[in-house]
């Protein structure tokens, strides 16, 4: 079975302008594309998990994210980097006003039917693979596909509004792996990683498949 790294598109991929979904609002930062090609060097598929809740709200369609998604991809591209082996998008919200989309479902992270689907596409298996995002959602998301998460997030930044279930229990000051001195941090449901960047949340996930 194949190997993959899960990852969330706004805050990791590209800068989070909330809701982002206009072309002329894509950035990608420094170290994305040079990142995203070291996982396939290391044989991980790349896939795009993205909770994208404006559509149900009514602020941009399903066919803005595709074609952002697409831009996105180009970008990388463009930069050197790889495409992405799938891009999975949940446009739900419960309050959302905008019909179908306006319901519960299983896909919004940090449910796991988006990371379940691809597993099944691509064969990979979960329990070998990672979750990389910047909210506890994807980090939560992560624990329940049996995926290692890693959260990227500035720590002094860092908000400790978790949702329920979730009890930071022995933070660690400079974890290992992280050139810019990461946090190792115990919860409830497992070890979960924060590093400032992708690029040492990379060089974090190379470090364990060498």
């Amino acid at each position: 079975m194949n190997r993959a790294v899960f990852l969330d598109r706004d805050g990791i991929l590209n800068v989070d302008r909330g809701y982002t979904w206009r072309l002329a609002d894509l950035v990608v930062p420094g170290g994305v594309p040079e990142s995203l090609s070291l996982l396939k060097k290391l044989g991980l598929k790349l896939v795009v998990v993205t909770n994208q809740s404006g559509v149900a709200r009514g602020k941009f369609a399903m066919s803005d994210v595709a074609a952002f998604n697409a831009a996105l991809e180009s970008e990388v591209v463009r930069r050197g980097g790889p495409r992405f082996d799938m891009i999975m998008t949940c446009p739900h919200h419960p309050d959302g006003s905008v019909a179908p989309y306006n319901v519960s479902c299983e896909c919004r992270k940090p449910g796991v039917k988006l990371l379940r689907d691809a597993a099944a596409t691509l064969d990979i298996d979960c329990s070998r693979s990672f979750m990389i995002g910047d909210k506890w959602s994807d980090v939560l998301c992560g624990f329940r596909a049996d995926a290692r998460p890693i959260l990227v997030q500035e720590a002094a930044s860092l908000s400790y509004d978790l949702p329920e279930g979730v009890r930071i229990t022995r933070p660690v000051a400079g974890g290992e792996g992280s050139r810019s001195g990461g946090i190792a941090t115990s919860v409830e449901t497992g070890d979960v990683e924060i590093y400032s960047s992708l690029s040492d949340a990379v060089s974090r996930v190379a470090g364990l498949e060498s």
